[in-house]
């Protein structure tokens, strides 16, 4: 049987750069020689924009298609069905109002969101506002079809839609939770049968406020934008636990064992991490890869 594709459903602040990257690597270096075709086996993903990836990978020789280990991106559940099969999902899911206040932070050092715009302006009424930022972002994204982000106002996505969020979820190869990293760095290794998978912090927010920096009324403005993404919190946070469980005794002293080796290796090659935010950002800026 064929492997699956990996779909990575990339849900914006989520940790999801430093969980691609590390898939990425341990992708390539595993056999080594995947290196020399990197392009096929991550699915074209310096290519701009979805639907040109989409159609390159589409366009290749039924030979070469089956090449393709890895397919990551920011959109939305049904996406497999435009890619090569069979496929696994995987992705992380993340407290609601942390989450809000790590991307407003985050457009702001990345200029993308003027630095006087009030944390209230731009979840109500900024021109930099898209929904799936403020609004039950991480419903919207997994109650999408056909590979895009579920597009309705503030204030119209249902249970319904959370419902289905929730049913996909269930159905997911693989689902971490950002705030138990470590813990799904490591279920996330066995699902894959590796001994091996090590991790640096990457696309960090470096200056911001966590959720108890701010005061009530911001807390209860973001909390009113995300009830249906902080009961898919929950629910994701007890399947979570399940498969904890479900692991074995053994996890616990895996997870200790996992965090030492990882911070040995963040001690050796940590700087490298730091280095390759700043080189794709160079390249993009050349226009050489996608955004």
């Amino acid at each position: 049987m064929p492997h699956p594709l990996l779909i990575h459903l990339h849900l914006p602040k989520n940790a999801g750069t430093t969980f691609s990257r590390m898939l990425k690597l341990r992708l390539l270096l595993s056999p080594p020689w995947r290196v020399f075709r990197h392009q096929v086996t991550l699915g074209y993903y310096f290519v701009p924009g979805l639907d040109p990836r989409v159609q390159r990978i589409n366009d290749l020789p039924e030979a070469k298609r089956k090449k393709v280990r890895f397919f990551e991106a920011h959109c939305g559940w049904g996406i497999h069905e435009r890619l090569p099969g069979p496929s696994a999902y995987l992705t992380v899911i993340r407290e609601p109002i942390d989450r809000t206040l790590s991307v407003y932070f985050f457009r702001k050092q990345q200029g993308k969101l003027p630095q006087e715009t009030r944390l209230e302006d731009w979840i109500s009424a900024s021109p930099d506002q898209t929904v799936w930022h403020v609004d039950n972002g991480q419903v919207r994204y997994l109650a999408g079809e056909h590979g895009r982000i579920l597009d309705v106002p503030i204030g119209e996505v249902t249970r319904e839609h959370l419902e289905t969020a929730k049913a996909r979820l269930s159905e997911m190869f693989f689902v971490g939770i950002m705030e138990r990293f470590d813990e799904s760095i490591v279920l996330f290794r066995r699902a894959m049968g590796w001994k091996k998978a090590s991790y640096g912090r990457s696309n960090v927010t470096k200056k911001r406020k966590k959720k108890d920096e701010i005061d009530t009324a911001q807390r209860e403005l973001i909390a009113r934008h995300n009830v249906l993404d902080t009961e898919l919190y929950a629910f994701a946070c007890e399947l979570f636990q399940q498969r904890i469980t479900a692991a074995g005794p053994g996890f616990a002293e895996e997870v200790v064992r996992f965090k030492a080796k990882n911070a040995a290796h963040n001690r050796r090659l940590g700087w490298l991490y730091e280095l390759l935010p700043a080189i794709r950002s160079k390249l993009q800026k050349l226009r050489l890869i996608g955004r």
